[in-house]
């Protein structure tokens, strides 16, 4: 492994980011330090307690409505480092003043995330961020692509995202023979869309595409709940709608997913993705969101099935065609659950950083 020092910049050390950080500093125990704030941009999502366990905490100093992010006590020890690998958000002014030094000094840049901006102008500003960095690695093989057209004077990468360990990678089965839950994980904030869920499973019911054993469980905490909880309240079937909060053990989370019938992306999808098909569970996911990297990893009429966006009858609909393909969709657990282990777990994106880190 040899001796050099690596460090490696976050903004934030969520709980689904604590796992592939833990395989690294086993893998590379002290030559490895990691260095992260408590809160993202916006304030949601927050560090995990368990991250400082492996990262020290600094000061994230938002600017400019929390549109701009300094990070000073990294400044120094990244440029210190023989390798860095620095969030490729182009809002961290101090990992730009980091690049810079780096690249005068000739020492090895690696940036890891997103490959391209949502706009024309960020997109311009992230080529010349770009050019300041040696390496990248992505956050999907697709985007891997796209840099290595696109930036030919970088070594590209690829790490798809996932939150769990191969070891967790087990398809479940249903206490009862026929699985009757609908299923939410996530962040319960308004662009995740959960209200559209509430309203189509009362619809699903009301229509009889769903039978009377069938519940909606809302899995998660954010600043919507309220109002989830007060749409909950009109609902027709209020008593087959259950909000258990915010979970993050995988045991208690196996109980709830080993049940359901499917698992539900209303707005945007982001690891839930991974979380859902290593388990063996398929998706019922918005055909027109914003959607994260994980998108990738959603494959039509095989893990997943997709709705019309922000169609409260479509989302009904494709709810009802789940229970009819339920035994289909039950015997292909194995299957999807085997084809997430082989491509997203912590295992597999430890392997790209160590191949990366010691190129």
């Amino acid at each position: 492994m040899g001796s050099r020092k690596i460090l490696i910049q976050q903004v934030i050390i969520p709980d689904y980011r604590v796992g592939i950080f833990a395989l690294l500093k086993k893998y590379y125990g002290d030559d490895l330090r990691l260095f992260a704030g408590e809160v993202d941009f916006g304030g949601s999502p927050k560090s995990s307690h368990k991250a400082w366990d492996l990262s020290k905490n600094i000061r994230n100093y938002f600017l400019c409505f929390n549109n701009l992010l300094i990070q000073p006590e990294i400044i120094w020890p990244a440029i210190k480092a023989d390798v860095v690998i620095l969030n490729a958000n182009i809002r961290i002014i101090s990992n730009i003043a980091v690049l810079i030094v780096r690249r005068i000094l000739n020492k090895k840049s690696i940036l890891w995330g997103h490959a391209y901006g949502k706009k024309f102008k960020e997109s311009i500003f992230k080529r010349i961020y770009f050019l300041l960095a040696n390496q990248f690695i992505s956050y999907t093989d697709k985007q891997a692509l796209y840099l290595k057209k696109n930036y030919p004077f970088l070594v590209i990468s690829s790490a798809p995202n996932a939150c769990m360990f191969k070891n967790e990678c087990a398809p479940l089965n249903p206490k009862n023979k026929e699985a009757c839950t609908i299923l939410y994980v996530g962040r319960l904030i308004l662009r995740k869309k959960v209200d559209l869920l509430i309203k189509a499973f009362e619809s699903a019911r009301e229509g009889g595409l769903l039978p009377s054993n069938t519940s909606l469980v809302i899995v998660g905490d954010g600043d919507a709940r309220r109002q989830l909880e007060e749409l909950k309240a009109i609902n027709k079937y209020k008593d087959d709608i259950v909000f258990k909060g915010h979970i993050n053990n995988l045991d208690s989370l196996r109980e709830l997913y080993a049940d359901a019938l499917c698992a539900v992306s209303p707005g945007y999808v982001g690891l839930s993705a991974t979380q859902s098909f290593g388990l063996g569970i398929p998706m019922l996911i918005a055909d027109n969101e914003p959607h994260s990297p994980e998108i990738e990893a959603c494959s039509e009429n095989f893990n997943t099935l997709f709705f019309k966006t922000d169609s409260v009858s479509d989302l009904a609909k494709q709810l009802g065609e789940f229970y009819k393909q339920r035994e289909l969709f039950l015997s292909r657990r194995n299957e999807i659950s085997k084809n997430t282990k082989m491509l997203y777990t912590f295992e597999s994106m430890r392997d790209v950083f160590i191949k990366v880190i010691e190129s």
